[in-house]
């Protein structure tokens, strides 16, 4: 740790002009000084706050204004100055110096592509475009793209970059919070632009809600910052470069742990999906798959379960005697399970949650809704086979039962 550079908020003006001095964040001397960046910050957000909870986000944005020296207004700080003229002309968006750099753009949207696996033609919408290198790859591959970001200055960029080069994009200005596209769209494509959200499992929830509803439809996250290293659940990522642009943009850069943003992807009515991408060094590719109803990918990110398994048939078997304890939960959930009886008689089905509900399920499909459901709580589902005997004297023999998935009407 010798070689480390201690930093505290009384000398980032001085690191941010030693980052320039050196050509900024991409070239390579300055990178070697960014690795090197070690922050001690005078707040300490308490980590046992709700990660969903007023409390912890005005922690964040407390050690934001000591890291950035300003109040959070993302509106004016991501005004960026670019050269748009030099960029339009340039081989690529980014008129990278260094080509590697471009290659590993390239890389990571090469394994959305790979894992979304859209139709020719299909809508994709391209959010937080940035310079557009995204919005490109996806219209060469044979989408329609609908593109938006903040900054006036790269909306232009990539509107008069795609003229240039013929491609089917349509860049719009907007922001996550309110805009939202005309139409719905098949995929919705966030990369290395949801670590601005101040919420994400609501921006994640309300782009949801524009998917077409379709199994191959999904929104896809890559080049986001997927890691546990400051906070167990989500905050601001203390790592050199993001120190620079947080103290010299005002920009707000957090981080989230897989489980959390696993969840965040559950709550807001979507199938997770995590690969890994091609090369592993860069990170992970992740998707929400919209399906009509959730199976047990979905379950594991909210919730840990006993006595539900999958049946390797795409349902799962609910066991006599099964359990699901939820973490942490912006609001109440309403859980509907469809289940099968697979009879020939009935089954009594007891659930316990903060009332005792009591159901029968007669032969063939059921359907069965919980509803109040809070962070931490706690499920006991009793599954027995219903009889004269079983009413008149409790008990009955165990039993099990197909349950075709879960439907989750996100709100």
């Amino acid at each position: 740790m010798n070689d480390m550079i201690s930093l505290t908020a009384d000398n980032l003006d001085c690191f941010v002009r030693r980052i320039d001095a050196l050509g900024g964040p991409g070239h390579p001397a300055a990178r070697a000084m960014l690795d090197r960046a070690h922050y001690q910050p005078a707040t300490s957000p308490d980590t046992s706050l709700d990660p969903f909870g007023p409390q912890w986000l005005q922690q964040q944005l407390d050690l934001h204004r000591e890291i950035s020296g300003r109040g959070l207004d993302q509106a004016a700080n991501e005004q960026v100055d670019i050269d748009i003229d030099r960029h339009v002309a340039a081989p690529n968006a980014y008129d990278h110096w260094f080509p590697k750099p471009f290659s590993d753009h390239l890389t990571r949207l090469l394994s959305v592509l790979r894992l979304a696996d859209p139709r020719r033609g299909s809508i994709l919408l391209d959010m937080g475009c940035g310079w557009g290198l995204s919005s490109e790859f996806m219209a060469q591959a044979g989408l329609q793209v609908v593109a938006m970001d903040i900054n006036p200055q790269f909306v232009a960029l990539v509107n008069r970059r795609a003229a240039r080069l013929g491609l089917p994009i349509t860049a719009h200005i907007g922001e996550f919070d309110h805009w939202g596209p005309a139409h719905p769209v098949d995929q919705v494509l966030f990369y290395e632009c949801l670590h601005h959200a101040l919420r994400p499992w609501e921006v994640l929830r309300r782009f949801a809600t524009t998917l077409n509803k379709d199994p191959g439809c999904h929104i896809l996250m890559a080049g986001e910052p997927v890691q546990a290293h400051w906070w167990p659940h989500w905050g601001l990522r203390l790592d050199g470069e993001s120190l620079y642009v947080m103290r010299k943009h005002g920009w707000f850069e957090s981080g989230f742990s897989l489980d959390f943003i696993r969840r965040c992807l559950a709550l807001a009515g979507l199938e997770p999906i995590v690969e890994n991408v091609l090369d592993p060094t860069l990170g992970q590719v992740l998707a929400g798959r919209w399906r009509a109803l959730h199976g047990m990918a979905w379950l594991q990110a909210l919730a840990e379960s006993e006595g539900i398994t999958a049946d390797g048939t795409g349902g799962l078997t609910l066991t006599a005697d099964a359990t699901m304890r939820f973490g942490a939960l912006p609001r109440e959930l309403a859980l509907v399970m469809h289940l099968h009886n697979p009879g020939p008689g009935p089954l009594n089905l007891q659930i316990s949650a903060n009332h005792m509900q009591e159901h029968v399920l007669l032969p063939g499909p059921n359907v069965v809704t919980i509803a109040g459901i809070q962070g931490g709580a706690r499920l006991v589902m009793e599954l027995r086979k219903r009889s004269l005997a079983t009413r008149l004297f409790g008990g009955g023999g165990s039993a099990e039962c197909r349950l075709e998935g879960f439907d989750f009407p996100p709100c």
